[in-house]
């Protein structure tokens, strides 16, 4: 089959599945839903920093790659801000900001995991 079915059927796929959760769950749920932080920032960053860094971690080591593995997760992110961006929740101006802290936080992972990886092993 060529790449290009695969692909259709990949986004036919995602599509119909992302609407109809959207609007049979998600939006039943979001309309009565409270908005507000559960933790204050203080607690809530470091659990965002430690997850994230264990899932690079964990992605890295399935991959073989602290590259590609960054930049996995560090596109997947870069998906929900273009997502904002398309449904008016973002500006140009912060999206473009936002992906571009994507790129250097989520590649200065990769180097120093890649590195400290390394230096690991030569041991």
């Amino acid at each position: 089959m060529s790449r290009i079915w695969v692909l259709v059927a990949g986004v036919t796929a995602f599509t119909v599945t992302t609407i109809g959760c959207v609007v049979l769950f998600f939006k039943p749920l979001s309309e009565n839903d409270t908005i507000g932080a559960p933790w204050p920032a203080v607690i809530a960053v470091p659990i965002y920093m430690t997850a994230s860094v264990v899932l690079h971690d964990w992605l890295s080591r399935a991959v073989s790659s602290s590259y590609k593995a960054a930049f996995a997760l560090g596109a997947a992110q870069a998906i929900l801000i273009v997502d904002l961006l398309a449904r008016a929740e973002r500006g140009p101006v912060t999206a473009v900001a936002g992906i571009a802290m994507l790129i250097v936080t989520w590649g200065s992972l990769g180097f120093v995991h890649a590195w400290v990886t390394r230096a690991k092993d030569r041991d």
